[in-house]
């Protein structure tokens, strides 16, 4: 059941996708997706997982995005949610600390 309007859901959406520099249809992807880093993320040197949507969206700075992309389909619910499982989807980087899972509202 949603109970936010379409509106509130834009502003939402427009958000996140200006914080992740994608476009904003590219937010709720109905396969796993990864991407470099881009707007508010930037440079930034952890890794971003947003789950609104029927699959994630992973970003990561440029060099471990391109290591990442092909393990695109393996970044599901289950394997976001698990703290060892997420951990071994991501190496060869160590993770220092997984934040999460964080529901925003």
């Amino acid at each position: 059941m949603r109970t936010l309007s379409d509106q509130t859901l834009e502003i939402i959406d427009d958000y996140w996708a200006q914080d992740f520099g994608c476009r904003r249809d590219e937010l709720r992807p109905s396969v796993p997706r990864v991407q470099a880093h881009g707007g508010g993320l930037e440079g930034y040197r952890g890794v971003f997982i947003l789950a609104v949507g029927v699959a994630p969206v992973v970003s990561a700075p440029p060099g471990m995005a391109a290591i990442l992309g092909p393990r695109a389909p393996l970044f599901t619910d289950e394997t976001i949610g698990d703290p060892s499982t997420l951990r071994d989807l991501l190496a060869p980087a160590a993770a220092a600390r997984i934040i999460g899972p964080a529901h925003l509202s």
